[in-house]
């Protein structure tokens, strides 16, 4: 027992490396907020994620979901919890870009380009940048970012849920310091209403638009409970 606690301690300490500490934004850095731009860039792709008993069991595939409008979905949710404080003026921002995708630097579209993001805030007259973005997440390394429907089975049982996996940074705009960050995490059970399928295509309408809400859903929880961990 002792040594699957300090097991659990390593890859916990592994997963938030290289973002460093999470931390919520201090109190000399929230006394100085007062205009804050919105971005979420998770972008349209829906991941299904099945693991097996052994690896040739594992199963995946990805689905463009760009009419179910989930950066905007998110941005909406953000926008509308900062506003409710009456301390702080936030806005959604229009980005000249064509997709979440192209604000990213690698091919794997999780490593943010940062530089690019905040020269196209500099003149949206914000002084911090809130942003929603992707991310690996190694203590669940078969979750892809940022939104899916995961399922696994071993040894006769299984478990499996729609999830979604991402992280919340606030950044001050004028120095383009980094005041803070939290995760949105992945859950791993609790889904008893949909099967997992091989192909997204398999499931009925009424099917992707239950999936919907429920990865809305668990957007939704993930970013109040980031934001309250961030101190708002």
């Amino acid at each position: 027992m002792k040594n699957l606690i300090i097991l659990f301690l390593i890859f916990s300490i592994t997963g938030c490396a290289a973002l460093g500490a999470r931390r919520s934004v201090s109190n000399t850095d929230m006394s100085k907020i007062k205009n804050i731009g919105v971005v979420s860039l998770l972008g349209d792709k829906f991941n299904g994620v099945y693991v097996g008993t052994t690896i040739f069991g594992n199963e995946s595939y990805v689905k463009d979901v760009s009419s179910w409008n989930i950066d905007d979905f998110t941005e909406n949710k953000i926008v509308d919890t900062l506003n409710k404080s009456g301390h702080y003026v936030a806005k959604k921002l229009s980005l000249n870009t064509v997709s979440a995708d192209s604000m990213y630097s690698n091919k794997d579209r999780h490593n943010l380009d940062y530089e690019k993001l905040l020269h196209q805030t500099k003149q949206k007259d914000v002084d911090t940048l809130v942003i929603v973005k992707r991310i690996n997440y190694q203590n669940a390394p078969f979750h892809r970012s940022p939104y899916g429907f995961y399922e696994k089975t071993a040894f006769g049982s299984s478990s499996r849920c729609v999830y979604s996996l991402f992280v919340v940074e606030v950044y001050d705009t004028e120095s383009g310091r980094d005041l803070a960050w939290e995760w949105g995490f992945p859950c791993t059970f609790g889904e008893s209403t949909i099967k997992w399928k091989l192909n997204f295509n398999a499931y009925s309408e009424k099917e992707k638009e239950l999936i919907r809400l429920k990865v809305e859903k668990s957007i939704e929880q993930n970013i109040y409970s980031a934001l309250h961990k961030l101190g708002w």
